[in-house]
């Protein structure tokens, strides 16, 4: 192959490496941004289903906070959740139909600050409620991870086929370079066939 078409490989290589880190550092960056953005966006939905809760708490209502956490049925990403009272006791519960028990890691102590981790593809988030600056109890909820999935999914999918195009773009030049060189290295081959027959033909003296 000669120098130009050396330098052409090359080049398509670096490309082609570069491209890969960009896609791979691409799909990082939103694996990270949602997943955080999926764990804010549970807070939130546990600071007012917490702060719904709140009267039923202060009256001793288990009905009306079991009432509001039947609400999450509407969330089908829900696996459970449950509130507790100040000092970390189970006041009302929410279960999805076959879901697994609440995780002991979930039960607060008094003073808990807002805290979420990971278990078993489920992120979980357990989150103080405070009324008029006075702790009156926390929420639990644990979410499954199947939307979060999807949506990496979509991306990684949507980064191998722009990775794929800009290679095709990139790639063209070499294709077209090599076909010329193969058609070249074919011509040269029967030219040398044909000099070979002719010079194997004895000529006439």
């Amino acid at each position: 192959m000669s120098l130009a078409g050396k330098l052409t490989r090359m080049n398509l290589l670096v490309t082609a490496t570069g491209l890969l880190l960009a896609c791979a550092g691409f799909v990082a960056y939103d694996f990270v941004t949602i997943r955080q953005g999926l764990v804010n966006n549970l807070s939130i939905q546990a600071q007012v289903l917490g702060s719904s809760s709140v009267s039923a708490i202060l009256f001793n209502d288990r009905a009306s906070a079991e009432h509001t956490l039947a609400a999450l049925v509407a969330a089908p990403n829900v696996v459970s959740a449950c509130v507790y009272t100040p000092d970390g006791r189970p006041f009302a519960r929410y279960r999805r139909e076959k879901a697994a028990g609440i995780p002991d890691q979930a039960h607060p102590q008094p003073g808990d600050v807002a805290r979420h981790w990971f278990e078993h593809g489920n992120v979980l988030v357990l989150d103080p409620i405070v009324f008029q600056g006075n702790p009156a109890g926390f929420i639990f909820i644990e979410s499954e991870l199947n939307a979060f999935w999807a949506q990496i999914q979509k991306y990684l999918v949507i980064s191998v086929l722009v990775l794929l195009g800009a290679l095709l773009v990139a790639g063209a030049p070499f294709c077209s370079r090599f076909r010329r060189w193969r058609k070249l290295r074919v011509k040269s081959r029967k030219n040398g066939t044909i000099r070979c027959v002719r010079e194997a033909i004895p000529r006439p003296s």
